[in-house]
């Protein structure tokens, strides 16, 4: 099983207020309002979560950080079970920076194998 990324959308940090206001509108009308998103990129083996928000077409990094098991330990994301492990322990993250993920992670494959009998 090899995987490349993870994403989920997350609302913004829990004191960030509401920005809905229209005055606050960008130059062309578009809103004010961050899109917060979270990925966890695979790279060189090392999961990293990585937190951006995007406002008018610009990306900005709030979170970028690797993810690991109870005491730093690296994860064996190439089992179903660790990989589990791993979205539990990103939502930890999100948490712990003050963001919430804002429905299910969606997964990115680039080859499974799945055993179909024994």
């Amino acid at each position: 099983m090899t995987w490349t990324s993870c994403e989920s959308d997350v609302t913004g940090p829990e004191d960030a207020g509401d920005d809905s206001d229209s005055s606050d509108d960008g130059p062309d009308g578009e809103s004010d309002a961050i899109h917060y998103f979270a990925s966890i990129d695979n790279e060189d083996d090392i999961p990293t979560l990585r937190i951006t928000g995007a406002r008018w077409g610009e990306w900005h990094v709030f979170h970028d950080q690797p993810v690991s098991g109870p005491g730093g330990e690296p994860l064996d994301t190439s089992t179903v079970d660790g990989l589990r492990t791993l979205l539990e322990r990103a939502g930890e993250q999100v948490r712990d920076a003050g963001y919430q993920t804002d429905g299910d992670w969606t997964l990115r494959w680039s080859r499974c194998h799945v055993l179909l009998a024994d």
